[in-house]
Formats: C-alpha cells, structure tokens, sequence
C-alpha cells in the first residue's frame, strides 16, 4: 500500500481521545490512521514527533471540544514533549 504523504509519530486527537498514531493520506484525503504505517511507498513524509495531530479539522478555533481535546491529550502524553503553543485549558 502507498500513500501520497504520511505524518507520523504524532499525537492524534480527536474530540474523545488521543493516541500516538501514523496517518496515511492518499488523493488529499486520510485512507488510514495506524500505528507504524510502512513509509517505503510514501512520496512525502512528515514527522510529527512531539506534536498533536487533529485529522478532520480546517481549523481549530478555541471552543470547548478544541480545549477538552488538548487537555485529553497533556494528561495522557508526556506534557513535556507537547508544543509550548498548544491551547491551554480555561482556568
């Protein structure tokens, strides 16, 4: 199976959940989340080490789903390795 780019080694997060996972994107489109997807066919290769990745989004606007995310995902990554710039949750 080839891809036309794959990101990996991010942090997925979706509204519910985040995990550590490749994501595989063929004619603009994801055709597959998983973790370790093989890179030998893919034309580009992002690393997202140390990142949060949120598939699906345009763009992440600051609403209550964004933040309950990124809070998901500082409590069950290393915090240390997230991005000082990631949103932080309401006091």
């Amino acid at each position: 199976m080839g891809f036309d780019t794959i990101i990996r080694n991010g942090t997925v997060v979706t509204a519910t959940d985040s995990y550590a996972s490749d994501i595989g994107i063929e004619g603009g489109r994801i055709t597959s989340i998983a973790q370790a997807l093989p890179i030998e066919n893919a034309r580009k290769v992002i690393e997202a080490a140390g990142r949060l990745v949120m598939p699906g989004g345009s763009t992440c606007t600051l609403t209550s789903t964004c933040r309950l995310a990124v809070r998901q995902a500082r409590t069950t990554s290393n915090p240390e390795r997230l991005p000082p710039h990631s949103v932080a949750p309401r006091p």
